[in-house]
C-alpha cells in the first residue's frame, strides 16, 4: 500500500475545502511502451494547487484527486521503447496532476532568431512569469518586458525593462509604448482572467498582427487542437536540464519540508485562496 494526499469533492458541498492523506493499492506493474515509472521523492506546491482544490481547475468532478504537478523523483520501471532514460536515473518533470502520490507514469520527452524582437509580461512577479523571463532570455529575445515584479530579481533572470504598475491602466500602457513603441507583436498574461487582459491586448502593435499567450482562459470547452504540445515542449525538456546545471536557468526561492503534511498544505493553499504571499513549498514524499 502507499501514500497520497487526495482532495474530496467538497468545492461543490460548499464547506471548506481540504487535502487529506490517503492509502492506495499496488503501483502499476506495466508500463506502457513510451512511458517510465518514477517514484516521487518530493512535490512542489503551486498557487494554481488552491484553485484545483476549492474550485475542481482542472480536475472537475473527477473526485477524489490527487494534487501537485511539479515532481523530482528516481525511475524505476521502462517502457520498451524507452531510450533517453534508465532505472535509477533522477529526473524532474511536470506530471499530470499526480505528484502527491509515491508512483506515477510519465512519457518520455526527447526550439529562429529572435535578435530584434520583444515581449512584454504581464504578472512578472508571479512564479510563472519569473521563468518566462528565464526562457525568453535562453531564446534569444532581445527586448524583454515586464509589469511588475521585483526589479532585481527580474533583471537577474534576464528582463531589460521592468515597468511600475501602478497609476492605472492608461499610465501603464504609456510606460510600455515608450518602451516598445507600435513594434509589440508579442505578450503574455500569467495572471488575469481574459475580461482583464485588456492591458496586454493594447500594448499589441496597432499596425501589425498581435498574439496573446495566457494562462487563464474564458469557460466552456477547451479547444485543445490549439494547445501548443510537443512540438513546443520535447525541445524545452531536451534542454533544461543542462541550462540548469550551468546557471542559465535559475531554480526560484523555495522552502523544503521532510514530509507530507496534509495541515501544512492546506494552510498554503489557504494563503494562496487570501492573496497572501506564499513561498513555493516543496514536500518529500518518499525517502
Amino acid at each position: 500500500m502507499e501514500e497520497v494526499m487526495k482532495g474530496n469533492p467538497r468545492h461543490n458541498a460548499g464547506a471548506n475545502p481540504a487535502l487529506a492523506l490517503a492509502t492506495t493499492g499496488p503501483s502499476h506493474s506495466q508500463v506502457p511502451p513510451k512511458q517510465v515509472q518514477t517514484r516521487v521523492t518530493v512535490a512542489g506546491l503551486n498557487p494554481h494547487d488552491q484553485k484545483v482544490r476549492d474550485t475542481g481547475l482542472f480536475i472537475g468532478d473527477n473526485l477524489p484527486a490527487i494534487f501537485v504537478n511539479d515532481v523530482t523523483g528516481v525511475v524505476t520501471i521502462v517502457g520498451p521503447e524507452v531510450s533517453k532514460f534508465k532505472v535509477g536515473d533522477r529526473v524532474f518533470s511536470q506530471s499530470n496532476l499526480d505528484g502527491y502520490s509515491q508512483r506515477i507514469l510519465q512519457h518520455e520527452i526527447k526550439a529562429s532568431n529572435h535578435a530584434e524582437t520583444a515581449l512584454i509580461i504581464i504578472g512578472g512577479g508571479s512564479n510563472c512569469g519569473k521563468f518566462g523571463v528565464q526562457l525568453l532570455k535562453l531564446a534569444g529575445i532581445a527586448k524583454i518586458v515586464v509589469v511588475r515584479g521585483s526589479e532585481e530579481e527580474l533583471q537577474s533572470y534576464g528582463a531589460t525593462y521592468v515597468l511600475d504598475r501602478h497609476g492605472g491602466n492608461g499610465a501603464v500602457l504609456q510606460r510600455i509604448r515608450n518602451v516598445v513603441g507600435d513594434d509589440l507583436i508579442y505578450a503574455f498574461d500569467t495572471i488575469n482572467l481574459p475580461v482583464e487582459q485588456y492591458l496586454a491586448i493594447s500594448a499589441l502593435s496597432c499596425n501589425e498582427k498581435g498574439r496573446l499567450a495566457r494562462l487563464r482562459f474564458s469557460g466552456g470547452a477547451l479547444d485543445e487542437s490549439r494547445i501548443i504540445g510537443n512540438k513546443r515542449a520535447r525541445p524545452f525538456w531536451d534542454r533544461v536540464e543542462y541550462c540548469s546545471e550551468d546557471g542559465s536557468f535559475l531554480p526560484l526561492r523555495y522552502e523544503a519540508i521532510d514530509r507530507l503534511d496534509a495541515d501544512m498544505i492546506n494552510e498554503l493553499l489557504n494563503r494562496c485562496r487570501d492573496g497572501r504571499k506564499v513561498v513555493q513549498t516543496q514536500f518529500r514524499v518518499s525517502a
